[in-house]
């Protein structure tokens, strides 16, 4: 582990590295950041270049999961008076298009205190679960299994069972076997706390 790992210790290729998500209000109504809570920045602070942020290593992967909620498609507006002193917000002409959110990255070179930014697009290709990459579907099994042993109330149908099936089925090809190893975690965790509900029994 310390050899495989040290690169991404030692080496740093981007430092003060922040993420911005902006979801397209047309098709995203709410969404939640899953886990990261406490390295949350304002929004005035992802261009303000004196704002502290992580580093990232070499070979080093970051994941970030949200969850989100999509708009109907016809929905009725709420019933309220209208404002006197200023106008609604108006969405802009891209939030008729297919994309769902904007990734904005900001980041510095090692010897560098000036910061980059770039910018990916995300649309929604409306893939099922099972159609989604392996990466993608084990992160996803990684987040349920950190929310279920926290406690969260607001997953229906979540549980550490659940999780390990999910990760069960996006080993891909596992050289380093760490996948292999988060299932056999799972299995003991549910071993030592068998009598912990899930969240779709605990909420009932």
């Amino acid at each position: 582990m310390l050899v495989r790992e040290a690169g991404s210790t030692l080496i740093t290729v981007a430092k003060d590295v922040k993420l911005q998500v902006e979801f397209n209000p047309t098709r995203v109504a709410s969404y939640k950041l899953i886990g990261y809570e406490n390295r949350l920045l304002a929004k005035e602070d992802f261009n303000d270049d004196k704002k502290d942020a992580g580093e990232i290593g070499a070979g080093h992967a970051s994941p970030r999961c949200m969850k989100s909620c999509p708009r109907a498609k016809k929905s009725t507006p709420p019933k309220v008076d209208p404002l006197k002193y200023q106008s609604p917000p108006a969405v802009a002409p891209a939030a008729a298009s297919n994309e769902l959110l904007t990734v904005n990255i900001r980041y510095k070179q090692p010897t560098s205190e000036v910061s980059a930014k770039f910018s990916r697009v995300v649309s929604d290709a409306g893939l099922p679960l099972d159609q989604t990459s392996a990466d993608f579907r084990f992160s996803a099994a990684v987040a349920e299994a950190a929310l279920v042993m926290r406690g969260v109330p607001d997953l229906s149908g979540a549980s550490l069972e659940a999780a390990r099936a999910l990760a069960q089925g996006a080993l891909g090809s596992d050289v380093t076997g760490d996948r292999h190893e988060f299932i056999s975690l799972l299995a003991k965790a549910r071993a030592l706390a068998p009598s912990v509900p899930s969240v779709a029994t605990r909420a009932q």
